[in-house]
């Protein structure tokens, strides 16, 4: 999937979605939050965007991520928090955002029960970082999930359970955890239908 047409793979995504039977879990004891899948064609290649977190954050201090939080009780539903969230954190408009479906629930293992919103963005686009919450963004090419470019899989014990967690060497960045599982598993959607997304960091 090196260089694709405009638009063809952004359908072939938003048809995966629809065909997918998205896995929905349930939030008892874990805090209910989303994240949006900012997806953009950059010289004629997919490109996801993610941030790198400040250190002056909650949670997941200095590490990769989709723009993204905990739902607020204002919020319709984990689109609205997607949307609302990356209005924040990187200055992406609500309505500059086509959503084109929602993924597989995950858990993490601080607690969290994360909602992917996987949208089509305009590029370029004039993000405005907040400060407090993003140190920087990161144009990452699907090829590096797409073709596992710098990845390692390790398998760790959690509460007498074993969980897979991915890493994925990009640049002098590591992307892991829920972002790179995330990633993977839409990829593989996309690709071949296979994926398992259910457990993470």
């Amino acid at each position: 999937m090196a260089v694709i047409q405009q638009g063809e793979i952004f359908e072939e995504i938003a048809g995966a979605l629809r065909g997918h039977d998205r896995r929905r879990l349930s939030p008892t004891g874990l805090r209910e939050s989303a994240v949006l899948v900012p997806l953009y064609l950059k010289a004629g290649e997919m490109h996801l965007l993610m941030g790198l977190r400040s250190d002056r954050v909650m949670t997941h201090k200095s590490q990769i991520s989709f723009p993204g939080g905990t739902c607020d009780p204002e919020d319709a539903d984990q689109e609205a928090t997607a949307l609302r969230e990356a209005w924040e954190e990187v200055g992406l408009l609500p309505k500059d955002v086509e959503v084109l479906g929602l993924f597989d629930d995950i858990t993490t293992f601080t607690g969290f029960l994360v909602t992917p919103v996987v949208a089509r963005i305009p590029y370029p686009y004039p993000f405005r970082l907040s400060e407090a919450e993003v140190e920087s963004l990161l144009e990452v090419p699907w090829a590096v999930f797409a073709e596992g470019l710098g990845h390692r899989s390790e398998q760790t014990e959690v509460d007498g359970k074993t969980h897979r967690v991915d890493f994925y060497q990009f640049g002098e960045h590591v992307i892991w955890g829920a972002t790179a599982r995330i990633a993977r598993c839409l990829v593989e959607l996309v690709g071949s239908g296979n994926h398992d997304n259910q457990e993470e960091k």
